[in-house]
């Protein structure tokens, strides 16, 4: 979209004008519009201006949880990956920095594995509520994926927002909003043993059992009774 130029223009004299130019939505590489300006000049009309114009595609940024869901205690596999999907050979600079949810933390050990980043620095601290890369590289076709585990006693559906990515290809630089994961905790199933009375009598039983209750709330009771239907409960 230019600004019109003045319609008249003495001789020897000048005139500023501007032009802007967008790229197609999802137009990618290069592209070389041409400006003409309709004039009086016997051997110069039209005047003609190529623009050169070049549009970079972002890269994605997603992550995800590996299981979904997971008893509280146990890991879970944080997946974050960045991929140069566009038509630049190198991204450069890749930055973020991914704020567990409270509750969160990276587990010990980290299981962290790092493919495709180039010679960035990644942290991933054991027992840390938090992730981060800095001065990645990511060329075009091979994503930069990290993995790394969590882990959580907090119950609940617990969402994991990324901050932005930003960084640079070519010479234009990017900031891609940080993606989202939900991983839900829930509660521990006890194990629980039971082994034959003991001090049985006519009239008495002294009734053997083992629980664990796997870091859960947990409250015991046996069943009792003189046939397999039971019938009365005490609480241990």
């Amino acid at each position: 979209t230019p600004t019109q130029p003045p319609t008249t223009i003495a001789a020897g004299a000048s005139a500023t004008f501007s032009v802007t130019y967008q790229n197609p939505v999802g137009g990618i590489g290069g592209a070389q519009p041409r400006l003409s300006i309709s004039n009086n000049d016997s051997d110069e009309n039209p005047y003609q201006f190529d623009i050169f114009a070049e549009s970079f595609v972002p890269p994605t940024f997603s992550k995800s949880f590996s299981p979904t869901s997971i008893t509280a205690g146990s890991t879970s596999q944080l997946r974050l990956t960045i991929s140069n999907v566009g038509n630049i050979a190198e991204i450069l600079n890749a930055a973020f920095s991914d704020d567990l949810p409270t509750g969160l933390v990276v587990a010990n050990p980290n299981g962290l594995n790092v493919t495709g980043c180039g010679a960035g620095v990644v942290s991933a601290t054991a027992g840390s509520g938090s992730v981060s890369i800095t001065n990645v590289t990511v060329t075009r076709g091979a994503p930069c994926v990290i993995n790394v585990n969590v882990t959580s006693a907090t119950l609940g559906n617990l969402t994991n927002t990324s901050g932005n990515l930003t960084g640079s290809l070519a010479d234009a630089t990017f900031n891609v909003a940080g993606p989202s994961a939900t991983l839900t905790v829930t509660a521990n199933t006890p194990d629980v043993v039971t082994t034959a009375a003991s001090a049985v009598t006519t009239t008495t039983a002294t009734l053997n059992g083992t629980v664990d209750a796997n870091q859960a709330s947990t409250v015991v009771s046996f069943e009792y009774g003189t046939t397999t239907a039971y019938g009365s409960t005490v609480t241990a």
